[in-house]
C-alpha cells in the first residue's frame, strides 16, 4: 500500500498517478474554506499640483481691476498713475464701504458680496455638478470652477 493513499483509491484506480490526482482533488474539495473577499480602500491618487478656484480668483481680480461704485478709477489705474493714496482709498471703499476721507460709510461693501457670490458658485456649481472633478480628470492645469 502506498503511503498516505487510502485503500478505496487503490482498490478503484490501483497505485497510479490517476489515483493520486483523484485523491488530491477530493482532498482539496473537502478542506477548501470558502473564499473571503476583502474590501480594500481605493488608492486615491492626489496630485501635488496647486490649483486656483477660478470663480474666487475672478472676485479678487475684480477688487483690483474693477471700478467700484461711486469712484472714478480702479485701484490698478490709481497705482499705474503712481497715486498710492487714492489706490488705498478706492480699495478700502470697495472692501468696506467706508470713505476715510469723509469719515463715514457711503455704500455697501461691493467686493465681499462679489467674492461671496463667487464662493457660492465655486461650491455649488463646481462641486455639486462635478465640474471640478471633470477638470481634474482632464488634467486641466491651475484652474477649477
Amino acid at each position: 500500500m502506498a503511503r498516505g493513499l487510502p485503500a478505496e483509491y487503490i482498490a478503484e484506480y490501483g497505485i497510479s498517478k490517476k489515483a493520486w490526482r483523484e485523491y488530491r482533488k477530493d482532498l482539496a474539495a473537502e478542506t477548501k474554506s470558502p473564499s473571503r473577499v476583502r474590501k480594500t480602500a481605493k488608492n486615491k491618487k492626489r496630485s501635488n499640483n496647486m490649483t486656483f478656484p477660478l470663480t474666487i480668483l475672478i472676485g479678487i481680480l475684480n477688487s483690483i481691476f474693477g471700478q467700484p461704485r461711486y469712484q472714478w478709477q480702479s485701484p490698478f489705474e490709481a497705482i499705474r498713475k503712481g497715486d498710492w493714496q487714492d489706490a488705498m482709498k478706492v480699495s478700502v471703499m470697495g472692501w468696506t464701504g467706508y470713505d476715510y476721507g469723509a469719515g463715514k460709510f457711503l455704500q455697501l461693501p461691493q467686493y465681499p458680496i462679489v467674492l461671496g457670490l463667487c464662493g457660492l458658485v465655486h461650491k455649488y456649481i463646481g462641486g455639486k455638478l462635478g465640474i471640478n472633478r471633470a477638470l481634474g480628470r482632464a488634467k486641466v492645469p491651475l484652474l477649477r470652477v
